[in-house]
C-alpha cells in the first residue's frame, strides 16, 4: 500500500529533480538564476524543504474526504498553510505556488484512491484530478446561474 510517507517523498523527489535539472534556459538551475534576480538555487532548496511535509497532509486529506467537494476544500486549506510556509521560507519569493497546485492534487487524489480501495496508477490518479475538478468547475457554474 501506498503510504502518505511514500507520497511525500515521491512529491519532494520531484521538486528536488526539476530545481537540479540543468541547464534550463532562463529558469533557475544549478548553474544558474536565469531570468531571476530575486531566486537561485539555494532559495529553491529552501522552500522544498518548508513545504515537503505538506505533501502527506494532502494526502491525508483525500483519504479523509468523503466527496470530491469536500477534497477540494480540504486540499485548499492545506494547500494556503503549504503556500504560507513556503512564502516564509522564501521571504515572500513565489518558488513553488504551481508546484504546490498541481502535486496537493496529485497526492490528495493519491489518497482518496487508496481510501477508496483502487489502485493508485498513474492513469487512476489522473482520473481522480480530472473528475474532482470537473466536480468544481460544474458546481461554479450551478452558483452563477
Amino acid at each position: 500500500m501506498i503510504t502518505s510517507e511514500k507520497i511525500s517523498q515521491i512529491a519532494r523527489s520531484a521538486l528536488l529533480k526539476e530545481i537540479n535539472l540543468s541547464p534550463k534556459p532562463g529558469l533557475v538551475d544549478r548553474f544558474d538564476n536565469g531570468a531571476h534576480s530575486d531566486m537561485d538555487h539555494a532559495l529553491f532548496l529552501e522552500s522544498i524543504d518548508a513545504i515537503s511535509p505538506f505533501f502527506s497532509l494532502f494526502y491525508e486529506s483525500g483519504c479523509a474526504s468523503t466527496s470530491s467537494k469536500e477534497a477540494l476544500n480540504d486540499l485548499r486549506k492545506v494547500g494556503v498553510k503549504c503556500e504560507n510556509a513556503m512564502f516564509s521560507a522564501t521571504n515572500g519569493v513565489n518558488t513553488h505556488k504551481g508546484g504546490i497546485f498541481a502535486l496537493g492534487l496529485l497526492c490528495g487524489a493519491s489518497g482518496r484512491l487508496i481510501s477508496n480501495n483502487q489502485e493508485c496508477t498513474i492513469e487512476n490518479v489522473c482520473i481522480e484530478v480530472r473528475d474532482r475538478k470537473s466536480t468544481r468547475l460544474n458546481s461554479s457554474h450551478k452558483t452563477e446561474s
